[in-house]
């Protein structure tokens, strides 16, 4: 026997599906708002990190898309020669003076030395470039080269550098650095890498060695941690390495972002 649809039947019925198309708009609504709010986030994000997105898609498009030769870097530094028992002199790379050249990310930046450990004196020095703070050795010395740069800054900050270690995390144990001090010009070649907090004032520690420490913000656009890079100097002859005065305390790495 058929039962007749009432009014309250129909009720309950039209009812059901329209809480069902609510709950099905509302879903929608999450996921579209949700994607758009995702995009406005990245776009921000690519605004105010434009230089160190451009540099990382360049590295990228180069990696994948390009066979890159010694004559195609943007960075002229001729390798270094391999001593033989027909020549024993090294062949110096050409590297500008107090600058830092890194061929493999296509780094070529001036240095400026002996920069004091304060915010203002930091943020000031690295429109012009990296900055070598001032406490910890210089190159030709024993001990700790300490250096830093930016890896990103907001795109209305001063300054042509402001992404200049924006892809040092491509770096990896083995590639060289050359830094060009007072015409003379030092190799180092990383041997560690590290991520560590601000306050890890152990990279600004004196060593007994000969080292270079590269050090910027990270993640990209943030300054929660720092990406450390530690090298040896392995030309000149470390032997010869004049030893510091010594070394200043520190409270805190510096802000490079």
């Amino acid at each position: 026997m058929n039962r007749t649809l009432t009014e309250e039947d129909l009720v309950k019925i039209f009812s059901y599906k329209n809480n069902a198309e609510k709950r099905h708009n509302l879903l929608f609504q999450f996921f579209y708002y949700g994607l758009f709010f995702m995009f406005f986030i990245i776009v921000v994000y690519v605004v105010i990190n434009f230089g160190a997105v451009s540099e990382t898609l360049t590295f990228w498009y180069k990696s994948n898309f390009t066979t890159q030769t010694a004559d195609q870097t943007t960075v002229q530094v001729a390798a270094p020669g391999v001593p033989t028992l027909e020549s024993d002199k090294y062949t110096v790379p050409n590297v500008s003076s107090n600058h830092i050249a890194i061929p493999v990310v296509d780094v070529n930046a001036p240095i400026t030395f002996g920069v004091n450990n304060t915010a203002k004196e930091v943020a000031a020095s690295l429109e012009n470039g990296v900055i070598q703070i001032n406490g910890t050795s210089l190159p030709g010395q024993t001990g700790n080269v300490y250096i830093t740069g930016h890896s990103s800054n907001y795109i209305w900050s001063k300054g042509d550098y402001n992404s200049v270690f924006a892809i040092l995390d491509k770096l990896v144990i083995g590639d060289l650095i050359y830094i060009n001090y007072n015409n003379i010009v030092y190799e180092y070649q990383i041997f560690d890498r590290k991520i560590v907090l601000p306050n890890d004032t152990s990279m600004l520690k004196s060593t007994i060695d000969s080292r270079l420490t590269l050090v910027t913000c990270w993640p990209i656009g943030t300054t929660l941690k720092r990406l450390v890079l530690l090298a040896n100097q392995i030309h000149p002859d470390p032997k010869n390495n004049t030893v510091p005065n010594t070394p200043a305390n520190f409270q805190s790495l510096p802000s490079g972002r």
